[in-house]
């Protein structure tokens, strides 16, 4: 897999900022104070235990929540943001060609139009030949990839990615992540990737936000400049391993 570094070519204005941001459901606070910018072109991971608020904190990203109090400013394209799911969500009734189709058909494109875009990525994410196959014939990795597919097909700006991975094997996970970095760096992405896997976090991300648990503030932040590394080397190198303890080292403290 070729990888080519274009990190150094982000913009560094603020695209999404987030002000002392607090969601409550009722009296329960979720999450408390969150501030937080993120610039265009980046790839940002959340980290932290279960209940801290992660996912949470998508939703209120992607527009589908509103924010209790504090301000978020986002500035990219109204309707250009996707969200991957823990679950592939596809629909058991169509098959993986027209499952992907579906935002396409919700603007309204040509069958043209969507028959080009569904090709190119199921070209990308190497689903072709699976187009005329139902979910239930795919795999696990198969499903995620295909759910992933249908985020991009509508070229956003902002992906927001829970935890898409949580339920494959390690080297299906590494290999899905090194597809989804690899698509970052072509597409120049802005990306929130939310996970509990430290190494997953570290390879994928350029900054890392860590979260305490319930209710969910920040408690550190780690940049990763990968800009002159060699990302076919990188997990197995010093600065990969030293990064993860580092943020082992932060998670662990926070339980204390």
């Amino acid at each position: 897999m070729l990888y080519q570094t274009l990190l150094n070519t982000r913009s560094h204005v603020d695209f999404i900022k987030l002000d002392n941001v607090s969601k409550m459901f009722q009296n329960l606070t979720v999450l408390k104070k969150v501030s937080m910018e993120i610039h265009k072109g980046e790839f940002i991971g959340i980290l932290g235990p279960s209940g801290c608020g992660k996912s949470t904190l998508l939703t209120l990203l992607s527009g589908l929540e509103k924010i209790s109090s504090g301000v978020l400013h986002n500035n990219s394209t109204k309707g250009k943001s996707a969200f991957v799911f823990q679950d592939s969500c596809l629909m058991p009734w169509k098959t993986l060609e027209q499952n992907i189709a579906i935002p396409l058909e919700i603007l309204n494109l040509s069958r043209q139009e969507i028959e080009e875009k569904v090709n190119k990525y199921l070209k990308i994410l190497d689903l072709y030949k699976f187009r005329k196959n139902y979910p239930r014939e795919l795999s696990g990795g198969m499903k995620m990839r295909a759910s992933i597919a249908r985020a991009l097909v509508t070229d956003p700006e902002v992906i927001l990615m829970d935890e898409p991975f949580a339920s494959l094997d390690q080297i299906l996970r590494e290999r899905l992540v090194d597809e989804i970095y690899e698509i970052y760096l072509r597409k120049n992405l802005t990306g929130i990737f939310v996970t509990h896997n430290i190494a997953e976090a570290v390879f994928l991300c350029n900054r890392i936000y860590i979260f305490s648990f319930h209710p969910g503030q920040i408690i550190g932040q780690i940049q990763i400049n990968k800009s002159n590394m060699d990302m076919k080397k990188y997990r197995n190198s010093d600065v990969f391993h030293q990064t993860c303890v580092k943020i082992r080292t932060i998670l662990e403290n926070s339980n204390e």
